[in-house]
């Protein structure tokens, strides 16, 4: 509940595996405890996680991914719906920020005219 929320439910939310890493995953209340069941996620790791939500639960689970890990993934411009591009608005400051994928014009992704300035830099 609040800040400190994993998700819908119990067995419905993001668990922690192995190496501080993430997975979401949905599980059948009626094959496994919950409480069972984010002490055995704790020790894998997040493939081990993933096909054991696969292959024991019968269910699905996706990996959690950090911010810097989807720009390493979405950098390269083929993803119409997960994009991030470097831009420099000049004052030594190169960002790399998600392009507005989730406005679309004629099938094309709306894309940002400039870089976001540095703070406080043009008050």
């Amino acid at each position: 509940v609040g800040a400190t929320a994993t998700g819908m439910t119990p067995h419905s939310r993001i668990f922690k595996v192995k190496g501080g890493k993430l997975i979401y995953g949905q599980a059948d209340p009626a094959k496994v405890d919950a409480d069972a069941l984010v002490a055995t996620l704790a020790a894998m790791d997040v493939e081990q996680a993933l096909a054991h939500f696969k292959d024991s639960l019968k269910s699905l689970a996706v990996p959690v991914q950090t911010c810097k890990e989807m720009a390493a993934l979405c950098s390269d411009g083929r993803s119409k719906t997960a994009h991030f591009k470097k831009k420099d608005a000049g004052q030594g400051w190169v960002v790399e920020t998600w392009e507005p994928t989730w406005f679309c014009f004629d099938g094309q992704p709306f894309a940002t005219r400039w870089a976001p300035f540095r703070a406080g830099s043009n008050a």
